[in-house]
């Protein structure tokens, strides 16, 4: 959470914090937790090095964008076909002559144009670039800033603009934009989820906040997925949905109190076992462990 100047991360205990646990190990295991969900659309085994590069986890967000961003640039930039429009010394496709008429009239040696043009500048391109620009005024580290300006510099043939929610939405996924699926969902975060908030001020600022009960519990389900395969288990998450009671009224039943597992292991047709997620430490030395009865009555 930025303050001016300043800013306040809040981490997760996640780790063993009595037994000395660090921000930095909190911060590396929330990343990977991150990037299991695919919250944040990086692979498990980058984790690691994202983690010891920054220190914020905003820049790590950015490290990840740039890192991908750079490898896709080496394979090459998508060229398309723009239609162009321009005043030249010789034809090049059509002859606008309605606008040749208008506007060279007495420059008889310029004439007004329309033609196709395979080139970088489109909108794929103009869409990286802009997250690369708002993800400058973002970033914390000069490492960071510094790798991006490197890759606003590669991107030099590609035009500066501001992209709309609806452009965005609207961009061709063919499979020649395939191989940029995770690096259009992190543009999209920096251009709209994390857009700056200008509104309070001239200082520009992002907030990222997680529900840590909802990613604990999605993350334990996609971690126990594997596990249960290999004992034959088929596994749901969120499911099967069931209600506990129904209620009649003017002789109509209405179903009550929504049951809804967080994992569920199934082996032939049969619901085997459940598990429910809490995003809590457990006390040892506490008779219960730290468990609220409440707990164990939803569980039942």
């Amino acid at each position: 959470i930025p303050l001016g100047s300043d800013d306040i991360e809040i981490l997760p205990k996640i780790g063993h914090w009595r037994a000395g646990g660090t921000a930095a190990v909190a911060r590396r295991n929330l990343l990977e937790m991150l990037a299991t969900t695919r919250r944040l659309p990086i692979h498990e085994s980058e984790v690691a090095a994202l983690a010891v590069q920054s220190k914020h986890l905003l820049d790590v967000f950015i490290r990840a964008y740039c890192e991908k961003l750079f490898k896709e640039l080496q394979r090459g930039l998508v060229h398309r076909y723009e239609t162009c429009v321009d005043d030249l010394g010789v034809v090049r496709g059509k002859i606008l002559l309605k606008e040749q008429l208008g506007r060279n009239c007495f420059n008889p040696e310029r004439i007004r144009c329309q033609f196709d043009e395979f080139r970088a500048d489109n909108l794929l391109n103009q869409i990286l670039k802009a997250a690369l620009r708002t993800c400058s005024g973002l970033a914390q580290s000069e490492m960071t800033r510094r790798r991006v300006r490197e890759l606003v510099f590669a991107l030099s043939e590609v035009s500066d603009r501001r992209i709309s929610a609806t452009e965005f939405s609207r961009l061709p996924r063919d499979r020649t934009v395939k191989r940029f699926d995770e690096l259009l969902a992190m543009a999209g975060m920096f251009l709209f989820e994390l857009y700056p908030d200008t509104q309070a001020g001239e200082q520009q600022t992002a907030s990222m906040l997680f529900d840590m009960n909802e990613l604990f519990e999605e993350y334990v389900g996609r971690k126990a997925c594997p596990v249960a395969r290999a004992f034959g288990y088929a596994i749901r998450l969120q499911g099967p949905q069931m209600y506990l009671a129904k209620e009649l009224v003017a002789g109509q039943s209405h179903d009550r109190f929504r049951l809804k597992p967080d994992i569920t292991l199934v082996r032939d047709n049969r619901y085997e076992l459940i598990i429910d997620t809490k995003w809590k430490p457990l006390d040892w030395e506490h008779s219960r462990l730290g468990v609220d009865p409440g707990e164990m009555y939803q569980m039942l």
